[in-house]
């Protein structure tokens, strides 16, 4: 997803980041792809998970210092103040947040095929727009 020669204007700790949260998105879309059947709820966390590193990449990247949360719209409000690029995802934010805790329990949500879909689309769009933003500055 990541190429050598957009690693390379990084930092180790943006590539760092920016690392796991490709590792999250190609295993949420190699489980979408190859399981059946499909691991809904693993493939939404796994989205919730890239969007979260990607924008924590990007604070860093901005010196912004963040919480330990795991509240995209809490991380979408301090790239707001920093790149209006992230202003098209405050509702996937509010979709995905939820995944990154109750996914991992049993009957804590219904996901179906659209949910899983939406968390894939999305979960690469928030890692472009970070990875863009990162790299153009």
């Amino acid at each position: 997803m990541l190429h050598r020669k957009v690693f390379c204007c990084m930092t180790e700790e943006i590539r760092q980041w920016l690392a796991k949260s490709t590792d999250d998105i190609e295993n949420a879309q190699f489980l979408f792809d190859n399981r059946w059947p499909q691991p809904f709820e693993l493939i939404c966390f796994l989205c919730q998970q890239c969007a979260e590193k990607s924008m924590k990449a990007f604070l860093i990247h901005c010196n912004v210092e963040f919480p330990y949360t795991h509240d995209l719209r809490w991380l979408y409000k301090l790239c707001m103040k920093h790149s209006g690029a992230f202003e098209p995802f405050l509702d996937a934010c509010q979709v995905l947040t939820p995944y990154a805790i109750d996914a991992k329990y049993p009957n804590q949500l219904e996901v179906d095929l659209p949910a899983a879909t939406y968390a894939l689309a999305n979960a690469r769009e928030i890692f472009n727009t970070a990875v863009a933003a990162i790299t153009d500055e």
